[in-house]
């Protein structure tokens, strides 16, 4: 009999506590910031190339707007007309500091690289929409596996080899990307009257 008890107590004792950090993880994701399933964070997979796409609002013209990507200094502009400018994106480094993020937390590929890429800005109808493609990464420091320098395609972390976008990517690197996207390219409204 007391052999019984004893079997029940280091049963209680082993797996109760358990469980009870099994259901506190839980409440613990659930906490934090809620990653929604269902988001792609304005990337899609065209073709099999990584795109981030966004559509803005907007009542200023495409010389306000490029005033406002010069000001910010985010983009090296290649060439424009009446309702387009098209350039590469300045490197950049993900801002994931800003965003709450430690070192620890985020995909070594994405801590330790510099993002380039191109973009088609195209203005109709008091909106504007911000295609940028051919996402690129440099390497800004040599390691065991790596050279600094060394470049490589973006698509080849977010697209799986049916073409879609990879859940891991859209966990990890396509929230922080799309932190940075939108401050970039979101226009301030100018006002020169003081």
């Amino acid at each position: 009999m007391k052999s019984t008890y004893l079997i029940l107590i280091i049963y209680f004792v082993s797996f109760c506590p358990l469980l009870a950090i099994q259901s506190e993880s839980y409440k613990f994701y659930s906490s934090q910031e809620k990653i929604d399933e269902n988001s792609t964070y304005n990337f899609l997979s065209e073709d099999g190339e990584l795109v981030w796409q966004a559509v803005y609002d907007t009542d200023i013209s495409i010389e306000d707007i490029k005033k406002n990507l010069i000001q910010k200094g985010v983009l090296i502009i290649e060439s424009e007309t009446d309702n387009t400018i098209t350039g590469t994106i300045k490197p950049f480094d993900v801002s994931y500091k800003k965003q709450g993020k430690s070192s620890m937390q985020i995909p070594l590929y994405v801590r330790d690289s510099s993002f380039t890429g191109f973009v088609l800005i195209e203005i109709k109808d008091n909106r504007y929409r911000v295609t940028v493609r051919d996402l690129k990464a440099v390497y800004s420091f040599t390691n065991g596996l790596v050279h600094k320098g060394d470049e490589f395609k973006l698509k080849d972390f977010a697209i799986s080899s049916k073409g879609i976008l990879k859940k891991s990517f859209l966990k990890s690197a396509a929230p922080l990307l799309n932190y940075d996207f939108t401050n970039m390219f979101t226009t301030i409204n100018f006002n020169e009257d003081w």
